[in-house]
């Protein structure tokens, strides 16, 4: 049930991808990437530090909920998603990145900071570079997508320093939906509609038992702290107390689980949607969101099943 905190915590890892770009500084120069070119010369004004980060933010922050949707996509499809789907998504996140390298290029950094800035773009091409090796085969795109190791650890820790957070894998909190599906008009009107509250540290408004076919949570977060509702089809002979058992022991451990459908994350007072596609089965749902001093709600109650037929 923990499949949404994973899949943020490894989209992070790529929102500095986008960053990786920049221009040196250069008075007039043409840099390529990825096949595509930009121009920049002495008419484009240097800005200020405060100028340069927004800037810079604002379009790894657009590109960031792009790269959010495809992988979103991924996950969304109520079953795990297979390595040549995952290569390809990877492989559109890094078409999206040279699209981001362009506009990003075009900003000019102040020049007393032209030289920390021009390094930082320089290991971010050698970062993205690697990447793209690294995702030559279905199987290896797979691990990385799946693997605690973080590629781009150091390059955000130099790009936070700098003063980044979009740009240095720091997606700004908001209210937003991760996967799920996408439902037609009819299905949208013959959809069963859920009221669901979270709160610090329980739901209220999912029954025991779900009909068949699609649905539309309506996520409303009640509470103090940030909640979600991360929703997984539970695998064939796991029960609801042995799924919920291995959740909690472990967040990282959902091998009780045949796919991930969705997650419908909200800000204290705020509220999303989540549509999804049910078939007959036991579902689990949760918040493994961590509390301040960093245990998974999940862990709190935060946790349940309920019964599609």
């Amino acid at each position: 049930m923990n499949r949404s905190r994973r899949l943020i915590g490894a989209l992070a890892l790529l929102t500095v991808v986008g960053a990786a770009c920049g221009d040196d500084n250069d008075n007039s120069a043409t840099k390529t990437q990825g096949g595509q070119s930009a121009t920049t010369s002495s008419t484009v004004a240097a800005l200020t530090k405060a100028e340069f980060i927004a800037a810079a933010d604002a379009i790894c922050g657009k590109f960031t909920g792009q790269q959010n949707e495809i992988f979103g996509a991924l996950f969304g499809s109520g079953g795990a998603p297979q390595a040549a789907a995952v290569q390809e998504g990877f492989g559109k996140v890094l078409d999206l990145t040279t699209q981001q390298i362009v506009e990003l290029r075009a900003l000019k950094p102040p020049a007393e900071d032209a030289a920390q800035i021009s390094a930082l773009w320089a290991e971010a091409d050698k970062v993205v570079s690697e990447t793209r090796i690294k995702i030559a085969s279905a199987d290896a795109a797979m691990e990385l997508i799946q693997g605690d190791a973080d590629p781009f650890a150091a390059l955000n820790e130099k790009a936070k320093t700098y003063g980044f957070k979009d740009c240095a894998g720091e997606e700004q909190e908001k209210t937003q939906t991760f996967g799920g599906a996408e439902l037609s008009a009819d299905e949208q009107a013959k959809a069963t509609k859920l009221a669901v509250e979270g709160f610090e540290y329980g739901y209220k408004g999912v029954p025991a038992t779900v009909p068949a076919g699609p649905a539309v949570i309506s996520f409303t977060n009640t509470g103090v702290e940030s909640h979600e509702i991360g929703l997984v089809k539970i695998k064939p002979g796991v029960t609801a107390a042995q799924a919920i058992a291995k959740a909690k022991a472990d967040p990282e451990d959902d091998s009780y689980a045949e796919g991930f459908l969705g997650a419908a994350y909200a800000l204290k007072g705020e509220h999303t949607d989540l549509s999804v596609k049910l078939e007959p089965g036991l579902y689990g749902y949760g918040c493994f969101i961590e509390d301040p001093k960093g245990t998974p709600h999940a862990v709190h109650g935060m946790i349940s099943t309920f019964t599609v037929r």
